[in-house]
């Protein structure tokens, strides 16, 4: 008594002087803030009453925290040219999530698990212990960066693997011949069957 005003501060701002309800001796002012962003971090509320210049405002804040997704997920290092057989360390970082965000690494459709993980302040570090293979060559390599509290807030990137290996060689017979009927006289043929990366460039065939 008198009626208070009844007003809403951000960081200090005035954001909101209107009253929505006053029933009595109860007044209120409901602020809704739409689409927080990112900026709103830490941000202090304050809802303030007063009235009467005799004494000293009440006032009641909140400090708003939130969940944030990551702003950033990368593989620093490059998978065009790895030999077959030969141990890498692969680091993907990701930076922007809250809290800290957990790294996932992916070979195709297949979870890869030799992994260690550390966080400097807003950064994470993922560090794959990766032994390539034949069979590697032409899959993609992922990294998914993701909020561990809320799912959805995830980034990924992915990167082809293209792995060096020497000529692998296949000889058999030719596939219309019987290896049971072949007889003195005969005519015969084989095939052979190379898989190399980069492409093989010279043929020898030794009888």
């Amino acid at each position: 008594r008198p009626q208070p005003d009844v007003l809403w501060f951000i960081n200090d701002n005035l954001v909101d002087n209107q009253i929505e309800q006053n029933t009595g001796n109860i007044i209120e002012n409901r602020l809704l803030w739409t689409s927080v962003q990112r900026h709103h971090l830490h941000s202090v509320f304050t809802c303030q009453a007063s009235n009467t210049k005799l004494m000293q405002p009440h006032t009641s804040k909140f400090v708003l925290d939130m969940y944030l997704k990551p702003l950033v997920v990368s593989i620093l290092n490059a998978t065009e040219s790895l030999a077959a057989h030969k141990e890498y360390q692969i680091v993907c970082q990701s930076t922007g999530a809250r809290p800290n965000a957990v790294i996932q690494w992916t070979k195709g459709k297949k979870t890869l698990k030799r992994v260690k993980e550390h966080s400097i302040r807003n950064t994470t570090y993922s560090v794959l212990t990766f032994v390539p293979t034949v069979e590697d060559d032409g899959r993609l390599l992922g990294c998914r960066a993701q909020n561990p509290k809320v799912a959805g807030l995830f980034l990924e990137h992915f990167q082809n693997i293209s792995v060096h290996y020497p000529p692998v060689v296949v000889l058999q017979l030719g596939s219309t011949l019987a290896m049971d009927d072949i007889k003195e006289g005969d005519d015969i043929y084989f095939e052979c069957k190379i898989q190399s990366n980069p492409s093989w460039r010279r043929l020898t065939w030794l009888h």
